[in-house]
Parts: structure tokens; sequence; C-alpha cells
């Protein structure tokens, strides 16, 4: 994994942006919602742009997420390609396994390291570019 090109502490998370994905790590017993998600669109729109790029989450920490953000804000988010979610933690595997039956517009992948998740990252973009040449 590269260097990150930017790092960005909020309130809630902390966020290090690639070139073809950020990687968030949620602070302890947060509830992800609506408004945080629209933080988090707000700044990787300012960051990527018009470009495409794929949101892995470091659950490292133990926290809740409103599954209805996929379908009520997500959904309509095309520059976001995929999500990956990265924990050893079994709570943490058990909820993104959850999450992902409301994640249905995109891929959604659960991995243990961070190596594996980053490498798919970059192969959904290439795929991405490659489609749309």
């Amino acid at each position: 994994m590269s260097q990150a090109l930017k790092k960005l502490e909020l309130e809630f998370t902390k966020i290090e942006f690639y070139d073809n994905y950020l990687i968030s790590t949620i602070q302890e017993d947060q509830k992800v919602d609506a408004s945080m998600v629209d933080d988090l669109i707000k700044i990787a729109v300012d960051f990527y742009g018009d470009k495409k790029f794929v949101y892995i989450s470091k659950r490292e920490n133990l926290y809740n997420v409103d599954p209805s953000i996929y379908v009520s804000k997500l959904k309509k988010f095309d520059r976001l390609i995929g999500i990956a979610v990265v924990s050893t933690m079994l709570p943490s595997i058990n909820s993104a396994k959850f999450e992902r039956n409301f994640a249905t517009n995109f891929p959604y992948e659960i991995f243990l390291n961070m190596d594996e998740a980053t490498k798919w990252a970059d192969e959904l973009i290439t795929e991405q570019r490659i489609k749309n040449t």
C-alpha cells in the first residue's frame, strides 16, 4: 500500500485518501447514520471530484451502522463503486455480513487484512476504467 495522499480527522472517523480508495476508521461506539454519511460523501466529492473510488472501512473499533444508509444515501452516489470492510473481529464481520444485504447496487466485500482489500479496490477501479473505454 502506498502512502496516503491526504489525511483527515473528523469527530467520528479518521480518513486516509489514496488514488483509488479511501480508508475510514470509525471511532468506538459510534452509530453511523445519514448525517455522517452526508459528511463523508461531501469530503469524498471534494477530494475525488467526478472520479470513481472505493470506500474501505477499517473496522478496528466496534460501532453500529444504520443499514438504511445503503439504500437512502449510497444507492444514489454513483462515484462509489464498491465497499470493502476489513476486520478480524467477529462482531464486526457479522455486522458487515448483515449490512451487505442492503448494499445491492455495488460490490461489497469483507476482508481480514488491508492488503487484500486495497488490491480488490485497485482491481475494481481498473475494471471500471476498462468497461468505460
